[in-house]
Formats: C-alpha cells, structure tokens, sequence
C-alpha cells in the first residue's frame, strides 16, 4: 500500500488554494502551499490513474490547485468550431496509427535527408505590408525553413522524392479541404536560432502531428502550459490553435516532419459536414 502524506485540515487547505488562485485577502503560508502540494501529489499518485494521459491530467489538475499552470484555451485566428476541448497534448491512445507513423520514421528520414541535399527550402516570406510583429527576427531568415510535401491541398514537386513518406501521409486521417488541407511539411530548425515565437494556428478543425527526424537535447516545443523535448522517432499531436512556440538550443540542425491531422474529436459525419461548409466559403471567396 502506499503511503499518503497526512492530509491538512480542510479549512488551511482551502485557505491556501484561495491565495494560489488570487484572493488578495487570504495569506499564504509558502511552507505550508509546499506541503500541501506534496500531499496533493501523493494523494493523486495514490489513486491509481491508469494511463499516462490520465495521470498527465491529474498532475496538472494538482498544478492548478496550487496556482502554479496557467490554463489556456484555443485562439484560432480564422475558424472556430465549436464544442471542441482545449486538449494541449492529445493521448497516443487517440490515433490507433502512431505506431505506425513512429515504425516509419527511419525511412522518412532518409528521404529527407536526400531532399535535403538536392533542394533549397522554403523559407518565411511575409508579404509586402504584413505586420510582422513576433515574426520579424525569423522572416525571409535562413534559419527556419521547410520543404513542403503538401500544400493549401496541392501536391508540390518535392513530394515525388519522398514516395514512401507520401504513402504514409495518404493513410492518415488527413483533413481533405480544398485550397486549404492537408499540409505536411519538413521543418528544419538550424542551430541556437531565435525561438519560433508564441502564436496560435488558424482552425480548429485540425490539429498537427510532429514526428522529430533529427533532434537531440535542447529541441523542444510548449504548448500551452506543458513543454515536450523533441525525440528523434517518437511522434506526438497537439492543438496548434493554443499557445505554443518551439525552439533549437543545441549545437545540430533539428528536423521534423509535420502534417494537419483532423481533431480526434470530430465524428466522421461532422468531418464531411465542414469539408461541404468549407467548400462554399471557397465559392464565395
């Protein structure tokens, strides 16, 4: 059996979450909110939250009792479907597909590794008259730029060098939109650049799948309140429409494939139903 910490009486408990979460008028004690933490901890430890998805969101539920994670919630920049919960990370649990995705990885990075050699990337060109704001330190810069497979929907001429990564993609549950999904890229993030800056996607409707090709210690992307280090050959989804930026502190180059996933939470009738939506607001563009 575990052992818990002694509980704290009820009263100096919920004095203490009172002031983590911001009542002027209630005192905190740093010792006790510090014992109250590991007792909250232990307690959650203790109950037994099976998968890790559950014991990540356990954890950050103590976090926020404690006043110490921020909580975030989706900001697209463009569409917003409702009903769809801030989910940072998603549970592997969500694509039956991630193995298969990671079992791949060996054979993508090679085909990356080849249009790395023979093409010159895409690099961040904002147009003429665009507030550049958080951008201006990586537009037009050689230090982050990809090599796009898919785009706005389209085929690029780069993707027929990667036929095996090609088949991959096409056995995703990728968004099928026209002029906008699905997307699938190689990033590349040369050594101790300028961080990406904080900023949220466009929709809602999709969420992006990383699958780090090339990355060692100092690689790594937060969303929201959480941060993950990029490993070489362990995929993983998040919600790009929440806070995020990434980053390259180490001393390599850092390569990741990245493509548009639709949200887990989306059923298959409401998946065909904003694809027709979205088709006529292409229309009336």
């Amino acid at each position: 059996m575990t052992d818990v910490a002694e509980p704290m009486s009820e009263t100096a408990a919920d004095r203490l979450i009172h002031a983590a979460r911001g009542n002027p008028t209630a005192a905190v004690d740093p010792t006790r909110l510090k014992e109250l933490e590991e007792a909250l901890f232990a307690a959650a430890k203790a109950s037994g939250s099976g998968t890790p998805g559950e014991r990540r969101r356990s954890e950050a539920f103590v976090e926020r009792l404690v006043g110490k994670r921020q909580v975030f919630h989706q900001q697209p920049r463009e569409v917003h479907y409702p009903g769809l919960p801030d989910i940072e990370f998603f549970d592997r649990e969500d694509f039956d597909w991630l193995g298969e995705v990671e079992a791949a990885h060996g054979d993508i990075r090679d085909e990356f590794l080849a249009i790395l050699n023979e093409t010159v990337k895409d690099v961040p060109d904002l147009p003429q008259g665009t507030p550049l704001q958080q951008w201006s330190h990586l537009n037009r810069s050689q230090l982050f730029g990809a090599f796009h497979l898919l785009l706005n929907g389209e085929v690029t001429e780069t993707a027929a060098r990667a036929p095996k990564t090609m088949a991959l993609l096409d056995r995703l549950p990728q968004p099928r939109i026209a002029g906008r999904s699905p997307m699938a890229a190689f990033f590349v993030l040369q050594p101790k650049m300028p961080r990406i800056p904080s900023h949220c996607g466009p929709v809602n409707i999709h969420v992006l799948l990383h699958l780090p090709l090339i990355s060692q210690e100092g690689c790594g992307i937060r969303v929201g309140a959480e941060s993950r280090e990029w490993r070489t050959g362990e995929p993983f989804v998040f919600d790009e429409t929440i806070d995020h930026e990434a980053w390259n502190e180490s001393d390599e180059p850092c390569a990741i494939l990245i493509c548009d996933i639709w949200n887990p939470r989306l059923s298959e009738n409401e998946r065909r139903t904003i694809a027709d939506l979205m088709a006529v607001m292409k229309r009336f563009a």
